[in-house]
């Protein structure tokens, strides 16, 4: 598993933040109020924050999962559940290993087919459909189909995510 930097002390995250588990926002308190804390990265498109000192630049997700179970999630990584990066809704948070991380990601840009976990193939001049699913890094293959609609319910009843 990737080594992530250990977080900040929970009372020091308190005393800086403040978090709204309903709309995701994580403020900063300065003197003339609540702002927004940090910036939504245009490389990533999760929320950088910078805090305790220069150069220190965390990961939002990471900082609002402490800041509300007040446990430091030390390998394991924050998963987006609806995958969208910057919604930091503490509902749309999990922890959750690098399987799990991995089966909820999207669909890859080369898949023709439009659903997740189906190939379209060819043999001879008939087309046909394959489905497989890919699990704690083993490939499986769940058949082969007439239908791309059949092959993405053969894959979602291996436990695939859609």
């Amino acid at each position: 598993m990737r080594n992530f930097k250990a977080l900040p002390p929970l009372e020091a995250l308190r005393n800086e933040f403040d978090y709204d588990p309903d709309t995701g926002l994580l403020m900063r308190r300065t003197v003339k109020g609540l702002v927004l804390a940090g910036s939504i990265s245009k490389n990533t498109g999760y929320l950088q924050v910078r805090f305790g000192g220069p150069g220190k630049l965390w990961s939002g997700h990471r900082l609002i999962w402490k800041w509300v179970t007040g446990d430091d999630p030390g390998s394991f990584q924050i998963d987006h559940i609806n995958r969208i990066r910057h919604d930091n809704r503490f509902c749309n948070l999990r922890l959750a290993d690098p399987c799990e991380q991995m089966a909820n990601r999207g669909m890859l840009r080369s898949n023709s087919t439009g659903l997740k976990g189906v190939h379209r193939y060819t043999k001879g001049s008939r087309q046909y459909f394959r489905s497989s699913i890919n699990k704690n890094g083993q490939r499986t293959y769940l058949g082969h189909f007439e239908t791309a609609e059949e092959a993405h319910a053969a894959y979602i009843a291996a436990g695939g995510v859609p």
